[in-house]
């Protein structure tokens, strides 16, 4: 797999985050994506790479 992780800065907060927690439970990008659809979070699962990937600015 190749690395898409861009330099930490200032525009997204939050990704490094959520690409630990998603991890740290053990989760794919495909089951955390199923449950922001129950809680009624729309998301894609190309917006959720670009969070993580720090592309997607939060």
């Amino acid at each position: 797999m190749r690395l898409r992780k861009q330099a930490l800065g200032t525009r997204n907060l939050v990704g490094a985050r959520v690409e630990a927690a998603r991890k740290s439970e053990g989760m794919k990008q495909k089951d955390l994506l199923a449950q922001l659809q129950v809680q009624g979070i729309d998301m894609n699962a190309s917006g959720l790479s670009k969070l993580e990937g720090q592309i997607r600015y939060v």
